[in-house]
C-alpha cells in the first residue's frame, strides 16, 4: 500500500481534494472514535503518560534536546514558555484519568496505509493505553503544517482534511472534556514537526520560508497553551503574533 503523505503530497499538488481522500479521512478518523472507547483504569498509568508528554525522553522536552542547538535557540524563549505552561497542564489534567483508554500513540500520516480501499496502521511503539489527545493531535498537526506551507494560513484544502477528521470524531465522541486539555499534546506534536532532523529545510521551502513557517507554529502552540481551551476556528488567530 501508500502512506496517508502520499495523498496529503497529492493534494499539495493539486489543490483538490477528491472524493478518494475524503473517505480515507472519515475511515481514519472513524477508527479512533471506535479504538477510543475501549476504557482502562489506572490513575498511576493515566498520569504517567501525562508526564511522559512534557518530560519523557521521546516526548516535548526530549525531541527538543533533539534540535540542533542553532535552530533551538532561534526561539529559544517561546520554547522555554511552552515547557513551563505545559507544565500547568500536568496539574490541570493529572486527575482526569477517567479519560485513560486504548490508542496508537503515533497516528500521523506515515504510520497510515491503505492499500484497496483497506487501512494498515504501523508503530504501535508507545504502549496500549493512553490519553486520546495524543491521538488526535499526532493527526492534525500535519494538515495544519501542510496548510500554512501552501498557503501561509489554515485554509483550503488542508483545512477541509482537518475539519473532516476533527468534525466526524467530535460529532460521534461527544468528547468535551479534550480541548480543555489538549494543549500538551499539539506542543509535543509542534516540537516534532519543527525539529530540522525530522522536517529539513527543504521541505519548507528553503531556509527563510522554514524559518517563518516553525516561527508560526511555535506562535500556534504558545497561544494554544494560554487559551483556556482550544478552538479550531482560531488557528489563524494563533498562528499570528498577539
Amino acid at each position: 500500500g501508500k502512506d496517508l503523505f502520499k495523498d496529503f503530497e497529492n493534494v499539495k499538488e493539486t489543490k483538490n481534494l477528491s472524493k478518494e481522500i475524503r473517505s480515507k479521512i472519515i475511515s481514519i478518523s472513524d477508527f479512533l472514535v471506535e479504538l477510543h472507547k475501549n476504557k482502562y483504569t489506572s490513575i498511576s498509568l493515566y498520569r504517567r503518560k501525562l508526564r511522559d508528554t512534557i518530560g519523557s525522553g521521546g516526548s516535548l522536552i526530549g525531541v527538543l534536546d533533539m534540535h540542533p542547538n542553532q535552530d533551538f535557540q532561534k526561539f529559544e524563549r517561546q520554547w522555554l514558555e511552552i515547557v513551563k505552561r505545559s507544565i500547568n497542564f500536568w496539574h490541570k489534567s493529572r486527575d482526569m484519568h477517567h479519560r485513560l483508554c486504548e490508542i496508537h500513540g503515533d497516528y500521523h500520516p506515515g504510520n497510515l496505509w491503505f492499500e484497496d480501499g483497506r487501512l494498515t496502521i504501523l508503530d504501535r511503539s508507545k504502549g496500549r493505553f493512553g490519553e486520546p489527545a495524543d491521538d488526535i493531535t499526532a493527526f492534525i498537526i500535519t494538515p495544519i503544517l501542510y496548510s500554512i506551507i501552501t498557503n501561509n494560513k489554515f485554509k483550503g484544502s488542508f483545512k477541509e482534511v482537518f475539519d473532516l477528521f476533527w468534525n466526524n470524531y467530535f460529532n460521534k465522541t461527544k468528547d468535551k472534556e479534550m480541548r480543555k486539555i489538549i494543549a500538551p499534546y499539539l506542543a509535543f506534536r509542534i516540537a516534532v514537526v519543527t525539529n530540522p532532523i525530522f522536517y529539513n529545510d527543504n521541505f519548507f521551502g528553503g531556509e527563510r520560508q522554514a524559518y517563518l513557517i516553525r516561527a508560526k507554529l511555535i506562535k500556534l502552540a504558545l497561544n494554544v497553551l494560554k487559551d483556556d481551551e482550544f478552538h479550531p476556528d482560531k488557528i489563524n488567530y494563533y498562528l499570528e503574533p498577539n
